[in-house]
């Protein structure tokens, strides 16, 4: 497999790692009946578990933009390489 197909399938993993760590910090300050019911009256999180829930979504908005440059440079390379291959 590629390096950058690898990449992409680590990068496309933390989002995941991070919703964990973000919903344990939620979890912590609110509860799980908190959580599970109703989120308009829902509290800011705040401290580690707000950090952790700001850096899950900035992650997952940056790996849309990610994909699509590993996505175009794995073209370009199969590209180069069947261009030699013939």
């Amino acid at each position: 497999m590629k390096p950058e197909l690898t990449l992409l399938i680590w990068a496309a993993q933390l989002p995941l790692v991070q919703a964990v760590v973000a919903v344990q910090g939620a979890l912590m300050q609110v509860g799980l009946s908190g959580l599970a019911g109703n989120c308009d009256g829902l509290p800011e999180i705040k401290g580690w578990g707000g950090r952790a829930a700001r850096a899950h979504r900035n992650m997952l908005e940056s790996l849309v933009l990610f994909a699509a440059l590993v996505r175009n440079l794995v073209d370009r390379l199969t590209l180069a390489n069947m261009r030699l291959a013939h």
